[in-house]
């Protein structure tokens, strides 16, 4: 591809991660909450199925983020525009996630309504 039909190079991951999620609140049973971390992160719908309990899970591995939830249990998320990437921002409640943003400087990206 020559240079006048390149196209420039976009984001195309998460430069940041901040969870706000608190593990106290999984109650998850049989196994411990990083072994249920681990199968988030591994992907696979079967293993991430096999958790028991009741759960809000965030599990990063490099560049990849994935997120489980129970039907019971709240997840929010929010992908903020920011010079050195997106920041995605997960928490259980809406207005953590607005505290979080406030405290960057990035408020006025997102409305809590």
């Amino acid at each position: 591809m020559n240079a006048s039909n390149s196209v420039p190079p976009l984001h195309a991951y998460v430069e940041r991660v901040v969870n706000l999620l608190d593990p106290n609140n999984n109650r998850i049973h049989g196994i411990t909450q990083d072994q249920a971390e681990a199968l988030v992160r591994s992907g696979t719908p079967e293993e991430i199925g096999s958790i028991e309990g009741s759960y809000a899970i965030l599990a990063r591995d490099g560049r990849k983020v994935r997120m489980a939830r129970t039907l019971d249990r709240p997840m929010r998320y929010f992908l903020a525009k920011r010079q050195a990437g997106p920041a995605r921002i997960v928490a259980d409640r809406i207005d953590t996630l607005w505290n979080q943003l406030k405290a960057e400087g990035l408020e006025d990206q997102f409305h809590p309504s």
